[in-house]
């Protein structure tokens, strides 16, 4: 399938949700290798 050719750029820029769930996925991957390595939390 070809795209056709557009007259003016566009530039897809991720909404700011999009980069709080990265963040908050991260935490989350964070805090269970925390809780897996056999420390307290808290």
């Amino acid at each position: 399938m070809k795209t056709p050719n557009l007259e003016e750029e566009l530039i897809v820029r991720p909404t700011s949700e999009a980069i709080i769930w990265k963040t908050y996925k991260n935490w989350i991957q964070s805090y269970q290798r925390f809780t897996d390595s056999g420390q307290s939390v808290g």
